[in-house]
């Protein structure tokens, strides 16, 4: 039941006309809220840490961005 009730805000807020991300995140947040209350968003830092923290994640955009400067400085 909790899912559905965040798929349909998620719903509503899409058709409100709230750009894409901003309605996932802000359905994200409210269901967090339903779950967990303020341990569920104090998790959000743990998390995006050790997603941004990972080697991977780090070097593949920066392998690009080398890429793109290197094709830029070429010409």
């Amino acid at each position: 039941m909790d899912a559905i009730i965040a798929f349909s805000v998620l719903l509503l807020l899409i058709l409100g006309g709230l750009w894409v991300h901003f309605a996932v995140g802000a359905a994200a947040l409210g269901y967090l809220w339903l779950m967990k209350e303020f341990a569920g968003w104090n998790a959000l830092g743990m998390v995006s840490w050790g997603a941004s923290n990972s080697f991977t994640l780090a070097a593949i955009p920066l392998f690009i961005l080398m890429a793109e400067i290197l094709l830029g400085g070429s010409g």
